[in-house]
């Protein structure tokens, strides 16, 4: 097994969060509550999967903090075994992902110089900003592990509280009153690759287990911060007739829902459970990386499915067979030798 059992929950988290990307990518983010004609009960359901799946990436970055920040590592063995990985994963799959789109979708011919457009701007499918994004922070590596390693639980603290004071300050001020505030406020710590890989590393590494808080009480919080979320934006609706989609719980939810699944991975017993959970864990970057495809072989059948039942029914049937897809095609990449050690 790739990781002991007090680390389970991290591939516990991968596979929540890789399901949260298929949220995100489907109409259950925000395409049935935003639609006039959804009945209130779809409208719930689906505020309350945009309010918690927008969680995807934080987890994952908190995921890529816990397992690399504590790591030391030359500068020679970051690029040949981090950096240069994505170097051939971003135009490999950029790639695989333009020739599936002519063949799929049959709207266009090959074109390099339009590929190497796109595979330059990043935006050869919208999915693939995170592979960019995710190169910088590998970048940044040398620099956020001594910072990681030396800050100090006081220093956490402040940094978690602070930031995301920050997060529903302007935006509650900006929505509710007449003021606004100035964005010149910036903190450096405020952005997702450096606050989630930090937090992950402090909640999954140097927080010990006998002080993390209770369960329940975590449950509670989160239960309260969902129900606030999905309350705001309703309140806002009623006042606007606009959706706005404001997802200002989104880091303490996504810290919860961190320490929630860390607190459960401890209580898994079963060899055979944390096997299967660890194996699943592992083809999560694969599915990632074709959900794309994956997606757009059942988009038809989810469509005919939306005529033939309830809408949030059918897109919860297209996000099971999305990910059994996505699964079965990443579990085939990691036999093909080369490809394997990318994904």
């Amino acid at each position: 097994m790739g990781r002991n059992k007090k680390e389970i929950y991290i591939e516990l988290l991968r596979i929540i969060a890789i399901i949260f990307v298929l949220m995100v990518h489907t109409d259950m983010n925000v395409g049935f509550y935003q639609d006039p004609s959804s009945s209130f009960g779809t409208v719930i359901i689906s505020l309350f999967v945009s309010t918690i799946c927008n969680s995807a990436v934080p987890l994952f970055l908190m995921i890529s903090g816990e397992t690399l920040l504590g790591k030391n590592e030359s500068f020679k063995d970051l690029f040949v075994k981090r950096i240069l990985r994505f170097l051939i994963i971003i135009p490999l799959f950029s790639m695989i992902q333009y020739i599936a789109m002519i063949v799929m979708k049959g709207e266009m011919t090959f074109d390099i110089m339009f590929y190497f457009e796109r595979l330059v701007e990043g935006n050869m499918t919208e999915q693939y900003w995170y592979l960019y994004a995710y190169l910088a922070f590998l970048i940044s590596l040398p620099i956020l592990r001594p910072l990681a390693m030396n800050l100090s639980d006081q220093g956490y603290r402040y940094l978690m509280l602070v930031t995301i004071a920050w997060n529903y300050i302007p935006r509650l001020l900006n929505t509710l009153t007449i003021f606004n505030t100035s964005w010149s406020i910036n903190f450096f710590f405020d952005g997702q690759l450096i606050f989630y890989p930090l937090i992950g590393y402090y909640l999954g590494r140097k927080l010990t287990g006998d002080r993390l808080p209770k369960i329940s009480v975590c449950e509670l919080i989160l239960s309260i911060l969902i129900i606030f979320n999905m309350g705001f934006e309703l309140m806002v609706h009623n006042i606007t007739g606009e959706w706005g989609l404001y997802n200002m719980s989104e880091m303490p939810i996504t810290i919860l829902i961190f320490v929630i699944f860390r607190i459960l991975g401890a209580r898994i017993s079963s060899e055979k459970s944390c096997m299967v959970i660890a194996y699943l864990g592992s083809l999560s970057f694969g599915i990632y990386l074709v959900e794309l495809i994956a997606r757009r072989i059942w988009a038809h059948t989810y469509l005919k499915m939306c005529d033939a039942t309830l809408g949030i029914v059918a897109c919860c049937i297209y996000i099971f067979f999305s990910y059994v897809t996505g699964a079965v095609i990443a579990a085939v990449m990691k036999l093909i030798p080369g490809l394997k050690k990318l994904v």
